[in-house]
């Protein structure tokens, strides 16, 4: 078997500047990247949030935590064959992982590979057993480009690295967790974001054509645009698997996410050097095969809010309160009470 090298990206930093410290050597600055990304990832304690609501989603996840058993529950139905993980590995990315595992290594496999990762994946579905080395990822700060300063860190996404076997496993779980059949209706019907044909052109078409229809009718009509602050970032863990048991998931399923989201960690890699290790008390790694889903899902329940009031616009009889491309949602209502209303359940929701 050839290895092959591939360039990596890196990120060209020559000073940067964390909460109003300006760093410029190297190691000071892969330690403010350290400790730039475990805020982020850190649960704060703001006022603005609902404490109440808080400790009752945490009793709730604490309980059903006890009373799940993966162990005896129905994880043959989601077990894997080997040609199902073959047909995934023909088509992974040629981006290396972590431990600089590469596609050719598994896209020329043969069955004996095949078969020791389904034995694998199979193992854990059944014994609700993570790897620890799945529960570690490596940050790679890529710069989001436009006006922002290149020495914000705050102009920084975070790319998070996994071994590629989770990533396979992660494809392996996404039908099974998000089943057409069991869930026809997610996600609502005005979210664009990560789905096959739709792009943030149709919610662009979604909100010109509610304009035009209310134009054209001479009547008004109000839109305020939201867009979340580090969306993805800040996903709280227990109040995901709240959304994951309200849909009803299989107990082995969900127990198999609870520990996957389990002390996780990270650190960050600048130049082919590494942070120290910083725990991830909160969010969906970037990049990750499952998160974009988990987010849509996180958010699902707000746009059907929206969706279900008697505030957004309508175009004929079908809801078009708030066209959305991922975090990005423009609320829109014929009436400023009705906008104010619509904001009013965002800020309720967000608490």
């Amino acid at each position: 078997m050839v290895l092959r090298s591939r360039k990596q990206n890196s990120t060209k930093c020559n000073y940067l500047s964390v909460d109003g410290t300006t760093l410029r050597d190297n190691p000071s600055i892969l330690t403010g990247w350290a400790s730039h990304f475990e805020s982020v990832f850190k649960n704060n304690n703001d006022d603005r949030y609902n404490n109440e609501f808080f400790e009752s989603v945490s009793s709730k996840i604490a309980e059903l935590r006890s009373s799940y058993n993966p162990a005896g529950g129905n994880w043959r139905q989601f077990s894997c064959t080997p040609h199902e993980v073959d047909l995934i590995c023909r088509k992974l990315n040629k981006a290396a992982d972590i431990n600089g595992v590469v596609y050719e290594h598994l896209i020329h496999g043969d069955r004996n590979l095949y078969e020791h990762l389904s034995n694998l994946f199979n193992n854990i579905l059944r014994f609700n057993i993570i790897p620890s080395q799945w529960r570690h990822s490596v940050i790679i700060p890529i710069f989001k480009g436009g006006n922002k300063p290149k020495s914000d860190a705050n102009s920084y996404r975070g790319i998070s690295l996994t071994p590629t076997s989770c990533k396979i496993f992660e494809k392996i779980l996404e039908p099974r967790i998000f089943n057409k059949t069991k869930l026809p209706d997610f996600p609502n019907r005005q979210q664009v974001a990560y789905q096959r044909g739709l792009s943030s052109i149709h919610a662009s078409f979604n909100l010109q054509e509610t304009i035009y229809h209310h134009l054209e009718r001479s009547n008004k009509l109000h839109v305020a645009f939201l867009d979340s602050t580090k969306a993805f970032d800040s996903v709280w863990h227990n109040g995901l698997l709240l959304k994951l048991h309200e849909i009803d998931l299989d107990a082995s399923l969900w127990s198999v996410v609870d520990n996957m989201y389990t002390n996780m960690t990270s650190c960050v890699r600048l130049n082919g050097d590494y942070s120290r290790n910083f725990t991830l008390q909160r969010g969906v790694r970037q990049g990750g095969v499952l998160s974009a889903k988990f987010y849509l899902l996180y958010i699902n329940s707000l746009l059907n809010y929206i969706s279900e009031s008697r505030y957004g616009a309508r175009v004929l009889n079908v809801s078009m309160g708030c066209p959305t491309q991922a975090d990005d949602i423009a609320v829109a209502s014929p009436t400023l009470y009705g906008l104010q209303n619509l904001l009013n359940i965002c800020e309720r929701y967000s608490s």
